[in-house]
Order: C-alpha cells, then structure tokens, then sequence
C-alpha cells in the first residue's frame, strides 16, 4: 500500500508532463511558461503573480521570469491598479487561443486517462480521500512549524 500510494503520485506526473510535454514544445514555450498561461485561463479568479505563487506553490523567481517571457511574446498583458501600481492583474491575449486549446485537449486527456473506469462513486471517494490526505498534512504543517 505505501508504495502504491507514491507510485500512483509519481505515474500521475509522469504522465501529466508527457502530455503536456508536446504542447509547449510545438509553442516553442517552457513548461512554466505553459503551466502559467493555462492556470490563468483556467482559473480567471485567480489573475496576479501573487495568485500563481500562492495557488500553484510555484518559486517567485519562475513566475516572474515566465511572466516577464510570456508578456514580451503577447501571450499575457497586465493591467496596474490605479491605487496601487504593484498590484498588476493578467491577461491572457487572444494570441495564447491555440496554445490554451492545445493544452486544454492534452489536460482533457489526462483526465480521461486517470479516469478511465471510475465510477462517479469513486470519483468521490477519491476526492474525499484526498481532501484527508491535505487535511491531515496541512494538520501536521501547522503543528509542527
């Protein structure tokens, strides 16, 4: 069971990055760049570096370099607050439309692919298995800082 468990983990990204991996090749962007430009198109909420960072447990200095990149390529534009010139929102650019389709197919697959023969029954077990899982970690984190 154990090593099940982190077999199942490493598999998951394993195969997310594979699928992924010819999207941003055929863009001719990097992983981070692409990771980026879909959580913003996926998550229209969530529009801040600051958000990225926080949401996604990505280093500062990766988001900033493939946000630096991806505005310079017209995938992303920001718009600064009046009231406060740091607080900068993005935007994804109709330029990133084929990227966000191309990448949205690969994550549809992965679905799909991690999917295949569970029930809508398992589906939420599995969900609620994991919100144990983060749970009891997020527990643990606060405990022991």
């Amino acid at each position: 069971m154990k090593f099940e468990m982190w077999d199942a983990i490493d598999a998951v990204v394993k195969l997310y990055d594979d699928l992924l991996e010819p999207v941003y090749e055929k863009h001719s962007l990097t992983k981070s760049e692409l990771d980026i430009l879909l959580f913003l198109a996926n998550n229209p909420e969530y529009d801040r570096a600051a958000d990225i960072i926080e949401v996604r447990k990505v280093a500062k200095s990766h988001v900033s370099v493939s946000v630096n990149s991806l505005l310079e390529k017209g995938y992303l534009k920001k718009k600064e607050q009046k009231e406060n010139k740091r607080d900068i929102h993005l935007t994804v650019t109709k330029k990133a439309d084929k990227i966000i389709e191309d990448g949205r197919a690969a994550q549809k697959l992965f679905d799909q692919t991690i999917m295949k023969g569970f029930t809508h029954e398992d589906r939420k077990a599995l969900q609620a298995a994991s919100a144990k899982f983060l749970a009891n970690c997020q527990q643990y984190g606060g405990e022991n800082r």
